[in-house]
C-alpha cells in the first residue's frame, strides 16, 4: 500500500502548535541566504560561529583601494609545469594584458568555470591577451595539472606554486581569482570571471561578466567600470602552514597533543573519507595528511560554518545520543579539533597511532549487481540551466526479486547533480512529465555521497515482475557537449526476508510561493491508519527549498519533532536511517512544513518577480518526504499433504 497526502486530505489543512524556527547559513547577510526568525529567538539547529565567516559564498563588488587595484608589481620568475622557465617580462613584451588565474584541479568551482576560462582565453588571444594559469593548491600534483589542462585545453603557461612564489606577491584569495594585469604590471582588475557560480550557488546563467568587461575596457583605452569583485572558490592558503600558525602542536582532551596520526585522522575518516578518497564521488581525496596542503582555510571553513559534512544542518540537541545510523555532523570537540590542528604546525605524529584503513572499494561498493539497470542518457548542452530528464527504465523481471541494496552510480564522476529513482508497479500509470510522481514509491534518491542503501539481514524491498523504473535526472552542463547516465544496480534474492520495505509519501501538490517571498511556507499531512514502523526519513525539495520539519502528533493531541532541516542544501539528498526503527502509534498524524525562499537573497535565483510553479523540472519546486517503514512479510505456506 502507498499512502500519500492526497489520501487523506482530510488532515491536509492540520496547523500545528508551534512554529518553524530557521537557521541561516552562517556567513556574510549580504552574500548568503538567510531565512529570520519572527519571534527574536534564537534559530534551532544553528551551530555556533565563535569567530567571523572566513567564507563568502556569492560574488560581489569590493573596493578597489583595498585590493591594490593601480598598483605596479614585480611579477618573479618561476617555472611552468614541464619545468621550463617563465618570464612575466618576456610575456609583457608581446602582449597589451596579461591575466593571472588562479586554478585548482580538485576545487568544484574551479573545474566549473575552467571551459569558460579556456574559451575567454582562446577568444582573447587574437586581441594580444595572454593568459597564465597558477595552480595554488600544493597538494596537487603535477599529473593532475597535466590531466587538467589536457582536459580543458588551456593554451597559456600553467604554473604550480607549491612554494607559494606567486601567491606571496599577489595574495589570492580563492581558487577562481583572476588578476588582469597591463604589460608594466599594473594591477587593473581582479576578482570573479563572472557571477554565475557560488559556493553551493548556481545562477542559470551569468548576470555580470567581471573579466569580459574588464579586458574589453582596458583594450578599449578605459579604466574597468568594476575593477575589484570576490570570486567565490576554495579559499587559498597563504602558505604551506596556516599564518601565524604555533609550533607546538595544540593539546586535546587528557592533555594528549593534537596530531593527524593520533585524532585528527580519525575524524577525517569518519567524516570526510567515504566521499573524499581516491576513486571516491568527491572531487578531491583527504585521505593523507600530504591531501591537507593548500586545503586547510577552506577545510576549515566549510566545518566551521556547517556545509561539511552535509546534512542540512541536521544536529543532534545536546546532552542527547543520535538516532540515526550515519549522522552527517561532527561533534562540537571534533570540530574544534580538527580547526585547532588546522590551525597549527599541523603534526603529523606517529604513524601507530593512526587507525587501519578501512577497505573500501574503487567500483561498486556492493560488488557485482545482480541486476544493472541504466537509464539515460540526459543530453548536456555547453552550459546554461540545470537538464533535466525522465526515463523509464523495464525491469525486464519475469518473477519477483526481493533487493537487499540499492546502488547509483553516474557514468562520470559528479556527472549527475542527483536523481529520484521511483518504483513503478505493473499496469501502473505513467505519470505525466509535469508531474511529480509522488503516488509512486521513492526506491532511491541518489546525489553524489548518497549513492548506496543497504538493508539489514532479512529485510528487503520487493521488485515485483514486470515492473519498471520511473528516474528524474538533473545535471549541470559541464563546459562541453556530453551525454550522461546513471547505472542502478540491485543485489537481489528470489526468497522473501521476513521484514519488507515500503515507501510512505508526504508531499505538498500544491504549493504556494509568491514572489519575493523569502518565507514561503507550505505544508502537507498524513494520518496513519494502523501502527507503522519508520525505517528512514528523506526529505527533498530543490533550489528554493531553505529548510523543512518533519513532526508526529499523537491522538492526545502532542506533538514531537522527527527531523528538523533548517539549512537544506538541494545539492545533497541526505537518508536518515533510524538505529532502532520507530513505532508510531495508530492515529498519529504526520505533518511535512517547508521553507521555499523565493527572495534576493536566494542565490540560486536570478528572478524571483514570478510565482513559482510546482512540478518535476528544474524551475518548478516541489516538496516531500519519502518514508520508509517496515511491515512483516507472511510466512510461505506449507505445501498441502497429497
Amino acid at each position: 500500500m502507498n499512502f500519500n497526502a492526497r489520501t487523506f486530505g482530510l488532515f491536509a489543512g492540520l496547523m500545528l502548535a508551534y512554529a518553524l524556527l530557521l537557521a541561516s547559513c552562517t556567513s556574510d547577510a549580504s552574500s548568503d541566504r538567510t531565512t529570520g526568525d519572527a519571534s527574536g529567538t534564537q534559530p534551532m539547529g544553528e551551530r555556533p560561529t565563535p569567530t567571523p565567516s572566513l567564507l563568502r559564498r556569492a560574488t560581489m563588488i569590493e573596493n578597489p583601494a583595498d585590493l591594490r587595484i593601480g598598483e605596479r608589481f614585480s611579477i618573479p620568475s618561476v617555472s611552468k609545469v614541464d619545468d621550463t622557465p617563465f618570464s612575466a617580462l618576456e610575456l609583457a613584451k608581446s602582449h597589451r594584458a596579461i591575466v593571472f588565474a588562479m586554478t585548482s584541479a580538485g576545487c568544484p568551482l574551479s573545474t566549473m568555470y575552467a571551459p569558460r576560462l579556456a574559451a575567454l582565453e582562446a577568444e582573447y588571444a587574437a586581441k594580444r591577451v595572454a593568459f597564465v594559469h597558477v595552480n595554488v593548491v600544493g597538494a596537487e600534483s603535477r599529473e593532475e595539472m597535466r590531466q587538467f589542462i589536457r582536459e580543458h585545453r588551456f593554451r597559456g603557461a600553467y604554473i604550480p606554486d607549491k612554494d607559494h612564489v606567486l601567491a606571496t606577491v599577489l595574495s589570492p584569495r580563492t581558487t577562481t581569482e583572476v588578476f588582469v594585469f597591463d604589460p608594466t604590471f599594473t594591477l587593473m582588475y581582479r576578482g570573479a570571471i563572472d557571477d554565475q557560480y557560488g559556493v553551493g550557488t548556481a545562477l542559470d546563467t551569468p548576470r555580470k561578466l567581471f573579466l569580459r568587461d574588464a579586458l574589453d575596457s582596458f583594450l578599449a583605452g578605459e579604466s574597468p567600470k568594476v575593477a575589484a569583485t570576490w570570486a567565490p572558490g576554495c579559499l587559498v592558503d597563504s602558505r604551506t602552514k596556516v599564518d601565524n600558525a604555533s609550533t607546538i602542536s595544540p593539546v586535546a582532551v587528557g592533555g594528549t597533543p593534537l596530531t593527524y596520526m593520533g585524532r585528527i585522522s580519525k575524524i577525517i575518516d569518519a567524516h570526510c573519507v567515504e566521499c573524499h578518497r581516491p576513486f571516491g564521488v568527491a572531487p578531491f581525496s583527504l585521505a593523507g595528511p600530504q591531501d591537507i596542503t593548500g586545503r586547510a582555510r577552506m577545510i576549515e571553513a566549510v566545518v566551521r560554518e556547517g556545509l561539511m559534512p552535509p546534512g542540512h544542518g541536521v544536529t543532534t540537541p545536546t546532552g542527547q545520543s543520535t538516532p540515526w545510523v550515519n549522522p552527517r555532523e561532527m561533534s562540537k570537540d571534533e570540530q574544534a579539533d580538527l580547526i585547532a590542528w588546522l590551525n597549527s604546525d599541523r603534526p603529523v605524529g606517529e604513524i601507530q597511532q593512526a587507525p587501519l584503513p578501512l577497505d573500501r572499494p574503487r567500483g561498486w561498493a556492493m560488488g557485482s549487481p545482480d541486476l544493472l539497470l541504466t537509464a539515460g542518457p540526459i543530453e548536456l548542452p555547453v552550459d546554461g540551466a540545470m537538464q533535466y530528464h525522465r526515463a523509464v527504465v523495464p525491469t525486464n523481471l519475469t518473477a519477483d526479486r526481493w533487493a537487499s541494496v540499492i546502488e547509483c552510480r553516474p557514468m562520470r564522476q559528479n556527472g549527475i547533480h542527483h536523481a529520484l529513482v521511483w518504483l513503478l508497479p505493473p499496469g501502473a500509470r505513467v505519470p505525466s512529465i509535469d508531474d511529480n510522481p509522488t503516488d509512486l514509491e521513492l526506491l532511491f534518491s541518489y546525489s553524489p555521497g548518497q549513492d548506496v542503501v543497504r538493508y539489514d539481514a532479512g529485510i528487503a524491498r520487493r521488485i515485483p515482475a514486470g515492473s519498471m523504473l520511473l528516474v528524474d535526472l538533473y545535471a549541470r552542463p559541464m563546459g562541453r557537449l556530453m551525454n550522461e547516465s546513471l547505472r542502478i544496480g540491485l543485489k537481489t534474492t528470489a526468497s522473501p526476508p521476513t521484514r519488507e520495505v515500503r515507501t510512505m509519501m508526504i508531499s505538498a501538490d500544491s504549493l504556494r510561493i509568491l514572489p519575493g517571498d523569502a518565507r514561503g511556507i507550505n505544508r502537507a499531512s498524513v494520518a496513519l491508519p494502523n501502527d507503522t514502523t519508520l525505517l528512514s526519513l528523506t526529505g527533498y525539495m530543490r533550489r528554493l527549498g531553505a529548510a523543512f520539519t518533519l513532526s508526529a502528533t499523537s491522538r492526545s493531541g502532542a506533538t514531537e519533532v522527527l527531523l528538523q532541516s533548517p539549512r537544506y542544501d538541494y545539492r545533497w539528498q541526505v537518508r536518515h536511517e533510524y538505529i532502532e526503527p520507530r513505532l508510531l502509534p495508530t492515529g498519529s498524524i504526520l505533518t511535512l512544513e517547508g521553507v521555499h525562499d523565493n527572495s534576493e537573497s536566494n542565490r540560486n535565483l536570478a528572478d524571483t518577480t514570478h510565482r513559482v510553479p510546482t512540478g518535476p523540472k528544474p524551475a518548478a519546486e516541489a516538496i516531500f518526504m519519502a518514508i520508509e517503514v517496515l511491515r512483516d512479510v507472511p510466512a510461505a505456506k506449507e505445501p498441502a499433504n497429497q
